[in-house]
């Protein structure tokens, strides 16, 4: 396919759920996941190869335009990676980073605590008694099963988009802005308080399915809405960012 057809660097700020998306046809990175299929054995280690190749030239292109070295040996390496590992260190000390890996255990905590048995029964008993048809007991496990998979593919990916953010801030040199690109930590930024509002939504859908557990809803979303707002403070840049593909098409409900 020609390369003028995908859109550059529109996998850098999407959520991953390619099953979900209206540019997959237009993304080059899934394209290179899906294009070949299962794999020939007898072209395998040359696909491999191939593949370690682009990875080795798209870091090469990134340091160059960073003004980063990938040839540092001796005791200048070792430095270089005790500062990474140190850097790495306070990053995980960050608010940002810290809460958002509390609501992803908590929400992973409450996801695990519900009992599909006890659901499955309750339905199972509206259905023998008649207070549902097998169409409506369907229509139920649909509406609870679409904010449920939202919560789980967000939960972790919240952490790992706000963690990036702060580390692509923490690393920055100013190259970017000074040579007009974007900035990377506003871009991640922004993919992360897209995720925060379509949690809220999910978890909003949940507490109008689920009243009982009003509580522990609530406090979720408190978290959650408290993370949105830390989030655009700490990267007031967000708003302005344009993620390739996304905020320049019609996208739709994709991110």
């Amino acid at each position: 396919m020609n390369e003028k057809h995908y859109i550059p660097g529109i996998y850098n700020y999407c959520d991953n759920w390619c099953q979900r998306c209206a540019f997959t046809s237009r993304c080059r990175s899934y394209a290179r996941q899906h294009a070949a299929g299962s794999p020939d054995p007898d072209n395998f280690v040359e696909a491999v190869s191939d593949q370690f190749d682009q990875v080795k030239d798209m870091l090469q292109q990134t340091a160059s335009r960073l003004g980063i070295s990938l040839d540092v040996e001796g005791p200048e390496a070792a430095e270089h990676v005790a500062d990474h590992l140190e850097q790495r260190r306070q990053l995980r000390q960050h608010p940002l980073a810290v809460y958002t890996l509390l609501y992803a255990n908590q929400a992973r905590a409450w996801l695990r605590s519900q009992d599909a048995d006890e659901a499955a029964r309750e339905w199972t008993r509206k259905l023998e008694l008649g207070l549902l048809t097998e169409e409506q007991v369907q229509a139920e496990m649909d509406e609870l099963r679409e904010p449920l998979e939202v919560i789980a593919w967000y939960m972790h990916f919240l952490h790992v988009k706000t963690c990036r953010a702060l580390a692509s801030r923490a690393s920055d040199t100013g190259w970017s802005a000074a040579n007009g690109y974007p900035s990377d930590a506003d871009g991640s930024a922004k993919v992360a308080l897209i995720a925060c509002e379509r949690s809220i939504a999910a978890w909003n859908a949940v507490l109008l399915l689920k009243p009982e557990a009003e509580d522990e809803i609530l406090d979720l979303l408190a978290l959650l809405q408290q993370l949105s707002r830390d989030i655009a403070n700490e990267f007031p840049g967000y708003a302005a960012f344009r993620r390739p593909g996304f905020d320049d098409e019609a996208a739709g409900d994709n991110l």
